[in-house]
């Protein structure tokens, strides 16, 4: 049995697994998330269908995703193209909401590097300044 982590993701936002359930295979776990993302979803289709499901191994590793507008049974009478362009569109929300978090986060970093680089710059003017007067 391996371990598997799934974690709720909807806009930036992401519900951790802090438990984790076991499966024989990959292809369990993918039934399960699929499981997982119809009873998330029903009777809340058009409010949900961009969000996901990140399955991640024991190592938190990812082993692949489950978009919810991928399982949903309320796009069926739709043409498929039209069921393809919902898809990517989800798709390319998914991936421009993960990279808005990580550039949220690079910016952090940036800012608490600039006022340590400013607090050192300080602390060495004030003793440069201190030299120059003695």
């Amino acid at each position: 049995m391996a371990l598997f982590y799934f974690l709720l993701k909807h806009g930036e936002q992401t519900i951790p697994d802090r438990e984790g359930e076991e499966f024989p295979d990959v292809q369990s776990a993918r039934a399960y998330a699929d499981a997982v993302a119809h009873d998330l979803m029903r009777n809340r289709e058009l409010a949900t269908r961009l969000w996901r499901i990140e399955v991640c191994d024991e190592d938190l590793a990812p082993c692949f995703t489950v978009h919810f507008s991928e399982v949903d049974e309320t796009l069926g009478h739709l043409p498929a193209a039209w069921r393809e362009m919902i898809r990517t569109v989800a798709e390319r929300a998914a991936a421009f909401h993960e990279a808005m978090k990580e550039m949220r986060a690079t910016l952090a970093d940036s800012r608490g590097t600039l006022a340590k680089a400013d607090r050192v710059l300080r602390s060495g003017n004030a003793s440069g300044h201190r030299s120059a007067r003695n």
